[in-house]
């Protein structure tokens, strides 16, 4: 028995059953007495009554994406009363495998892996042999078994809604400024505009596409990678209306070369969307348009998978979650300069 089948049971969200058990104050009594006679019926034998550590490993601490998702799972595994363990892996397999070993070695009782860079193989054979894992942000292949649970973005969704919307403000000469080119984030994203480029019945045209130049992730935000990127488009002397940029950061550094090296404004001249739905767009000016990741969402059913597979041995679950576009400033409807 676990705490998702009570969750069902109740009506209510895993967070909440594991509250109520806890007695924690924050539940109704009713609900709690409810939550706990279900419980006791269906037979749920509870965890050990120590406080349990989990492990997260992310690429690179620094980094602003990794650094605020951290800061929801810390946030959330406290209410389930675990202690959290951090470790930087700094896009390294090797690395990221001995850190995996020393936190077995301090006694984490999960783990979390966010974009790891290790394989499916790996990842597997370390949450079969040992404690349970929970990945978010990593792909495998169609069709394939995995041992562990995953939390996945539907990054391919995100960067067909992004270039719809430029297409529905009449853009057509969409650039698209690109990540990691082996990374699952930038294939999806680069997927989704070509799909929707295809589905308007609009040519793909490859001087449009900008691919980065440095293919490590870097523990800082990367605004110079997009400026760089749209330093080159600029000197292709090709004609553009519009910009996708693989991340907010690049679409930041982008603004920044449009502003230094030409006459084309953000965005009656060119329409600027970025990517992760950041806090810094919105103090730009203008305020950036972008794709958002509902990165709270996509902690707490890490958590709610992971406190799963430490109840019982369940199988594991694939949960996907979609980006949504957040409205800035910075997309404005073709001739309107």
């Amino acid at each position: 028995m676990t705490l998702a089948r009570i969750a069902a049971a109740a009506s209510v969200s895993v967070k909440t059953v594991s509250l109520a058990l806890r007695g924690d104050p924050s539940v109704a009594s009713k609900t709690a007495q409810r939550i706990q006679q279900l419980a006791l019926q269906l037979g749920y034998a509870g965890r050990a009554n120590r406080r349990q550590t989990i492990g997260v490993v992310v690429p690179y601490i620094g980094h602003r994406v990794y650094s605020e998702l951290f800061a929801y799972l810390r946030q959330e595994a406290a209410t389930f009363d675990f202690a959290t363990l951090l470790g930087e892996g700094t896009g390294d397999p090797a690395t990221e495998k001995a850190l995996i070993g020393e936190l077995r070695w301090r006694g984490v009782d999960g783990l979390i892996l966010i974009a790891p860079r290790l394989s499916a193989d790996e990842i597997d054979l370390e949450s079969r042999a040992h404690q349970p894992i929970v990945t978010i942000g990593m792909s495998v292949s169609p069709g394939r078994t995995c041992g562990f649970n995953r939390i996945e973005i539907d990054h391919e969704a995100g960067g067909r809604l992004a270039t719809e919307h430029l297409l529905a403000h009449g853009r057509r000469r969409i650039v698209y400024l690109a990540g990691r080119p082996l990374s699952a984030s930038d294939q999806g994203r680069r997927r989704g505009y070509l799909a929707a480029l295809e589905h308007a019945t609009i040519g793909v045209d490859e001087r449009l596409i900008v691919e980065l130049q440095s293919h490590t992730v870097q523990p800082w935000p990367d605004y110079h990678v997009g400026f760089e990127q749209c330093t080159q488009l600029l000197t292709r002397g090709v004609a553009f209306d519009a910009i996708l940029a693989y991340s907010d950061a690049i679409a930041i550094g982008a603004m920044r070369a449009l502003a230094d090296a030409s006459r084309l404004r953000v965005p009656d001249d060119v329409s600027m969307i970025g990517f992760d739905g950041l806090a810094v767009g919105q103090y730009m000016v203008p305020r950036l348009t972008s794709v958002g990741i509902p990165w709270y969402r996509v902690a707490l059913g890490a958590l709610e998978a992971l406190v799963d597979a430490m109840d019982n041995d369940v199988a594991p679950r694939n949960l996907r979650f979609a980006p949504e576009l957040r409205p800035g400033e910075t997309v404005a409807a073709a001739g309107k300069g």
